[in-house]
């Protein structure tokens, strides 16, 4: 972004946004065990709409409506993937979740329709039911990987929506997969 874009109700957007302080993830450690809201509420309170952190690499928190949409729709052409998510395009394939540029932008018209208003509303009652499902194998006291059964519920959901296919049985495995290829090309 440069240094002075305007974001609409958001104010002056700097070049490097606030950079958040170490001392400050550590009493969130105990809350984000608990509520993972609780980090992206805490950054955003102590240091405004758009944050940035090394844990170790470059991480960058933005909220905010306006601002997403700067980033999203108007200045897109100037973010590009995470290096892990790029890593992970070469493990399978180039699709719009990991594709940047112009494959990204024809991938994206083409998906485009799928993800118009009255559609999306039409979704919620199968995100709904495989969320249940997914709930319904947790344990009371069990310890869980919410980044693997978020991945497997995504892919779920994903593949019921688009192929009509419930991948419940095969989704964790995916999941577990994903998580493991992003923490093992995390740069530490």
């Amino acid at each position: 972004m440069s240094e002075t874009s305007s974001v609409p109700a958001g104010g002056v957007v700097r070049a490097r946004p606030p950079r958040a302080r170490w001392r400050d993830f550590f009493p969130l450690k105990r809350a984000f065990g608990t509520d993972g809201r609780a980090i992206f509420v805490h950054l955003a309170r102590s240091y405004g709409p758009f944050v940035r952190t090394r844990l170790p690499m470059h991480i960058y928190f933005v909220s905010g409506p306006a601002l997403i949409e700067e980033i999203l729709v108007k200045q897109a052409a100037n973010f590009r993937k995470d290096r892990v998510t790029r890593m992970l395009g070469r493990a399978i394939g180039e699709g719009l979740v990991v594709s940047d540029g112009e494959p990204w932008r024809r991938q994206r018209r083409l998906m485009q329709p799928a993800f118009h208003q009255g559609e999306l509303r039409s979704y919620g009652g199968v995100m709904t039911e495989l969320t249940h499902e997914a709930i319904a194998s947790w344990r009371s006291g069990e310890t869980r990987n919410v980044h693997e059964d978020m991945m497997a519920l995504t892919l779920n959901i994903v593949a019921k929506l688009l192929f009509g296919a419930n991948l419940a049985a095969n989704a964790h495995d995916i999941g577990t997969t994903i998580s493991s290829m992003t923490e093992f090309n995390t740069p530490r």
